[in-house]
């Protein structure tokens, strides 16, 4: 980027440029090449949301960004022009910020390869990440290019989050396949009485409609917690929803949360929160314009947290014969 020192790049961070969108190519040669002709288009902030999120010792690649975002989506590949230069406006941003800094030297390009349109181009960028204690090495001999060594040791998987507790096991997290049907309907029996619960068959319907949705956690092999819900226009939860799983609309705007659910040995250690704050990272990589879902009145200061504001009883969903309160997460 030029005249950097009079451009401001927090502006243009916050821009969204009428994004997120979606884009259907129809030449041959792109489609080949990138694996299909649903293009997606993230803006800038997104791509800073995730810059922040690689941590201490770890890096990711614009690649990997990119792939996460396409997976996210439901497309076959995010733009890539517009993939740099955004990762370059969240670099400046950051470096304009007087706080909140976004780790944006630990994004790197294909193979490994330092970013030298970041602020005080490749040295800066090598400084930060040899105090990281990443080995820096240089090839070529005119056109010199800077890496990371063995970059790809150190890479933060998006798709897969952890979090090491209880013991130092690490509890992995996941979307739903096939496979975890009936040990997902048993978890479900656990942690609601049967006139709450959803059945073996409706879960069946469920991961064959909206498996991403489903956001299921393992201590080991063994399924301790899940959350799911399918996403939709409808602005509010109702009863045919838990009941229909053809109303999933994968391109609609509000994530709905049909059950927490964690085992009764596992609670009280924050598992259902991180479930919860999945849910709440991949709605916003989607573009959605936020989550609802209903709870019982003693569960609307927990749900606050979270930053969910109680819409009252809801007159759409009676449930299991229950007083339920929808709660809504707006982004």
């Amino acid at each position: 980027m030029a005249n950097e020192d009079k451009k401001d790049f927090n502006a243009m961070l916050h821009d969204n440029k009428d994004m997120p969108k979606f884009q259907t190519i129809t030449d041959p040669e792109s489609i080949e090449k990138y694996g299909g002709s649903k293009m997606y288009f993230a803006p800038p902030i997104e791509y800073d949301r995730v810059m922040r999120k690689i941590p201490y010792g770890k890096v990711i690649t614009v690649g990997e960004i990119r792939d996460y975002f396409a997976k996210m989506s439901g497309a076959d590949f995010t733009e890539p022009i517009t993939a740099g230069i955004f990762v370059s406006i969240a670099a400046w941003a950051s470096y304009q910020r007087a706080e909140d800094e976004t780790p944006y030297w630990r994004t790197l390009k294909a193979n490994g390869e330092l970013n030298a349109k970041y602020p005080n181009g490749i040295e800066a960028q090598k400084e930060k990440l040899e105090a990281e204690g990443h080995t820096i090495i240089e090839k070529g001999r005119k056109n010199k290019r800077y890496y990371v060594k063995d970059y790809e040791k150190y890479l933060f998987d998006l798709r897969e989050r952890r979090r090491s507790i209880r013991g130092g096991n690490i509890m992995n997290i996941r979307y739903a396949e096939m496979k975890d049907i009936a040990a997902i309907a048993a978890v479900e029996a656990e942690c609601f009485p049967p006139a709450e619960a959803a059945t073996e068959k409706d879960f069946v319907e469920r991961v064959r409609y909206y498996r991403k949705h489903f956001w299921l956690m393992h201590d080991g092999e063994k399924l301790i917690a899940f959350m799911d819900g399918f996403v939709t226009d409808e602005p509010d939860l109702t009863d045919e929803m838990y009941e229909n799983a053809a109303m999933h609309n994968e391109n609609g705007a509000w994530q709905m949360i049909f059950g927490v659910n964690t085992l009764p040995e596992y609670r009280r250690h924050g598992y259902a929160g991180t479930l919860l704050r999945c849910a709440i990272d991949d709605a916003k990589q989607q573009g959605r314009k936020g989550l609802v879902l209903t709870c019982k009145e003693r569960l609307i200061p927990y749900y606050a947290k979270f930053g969910f504001k109680d819409e009252g009883v809801s007159d759409k969903s009676t449930h299991g014969n229950v007083v339920w309160h929808q709660m809504r997460l707006v982004f």
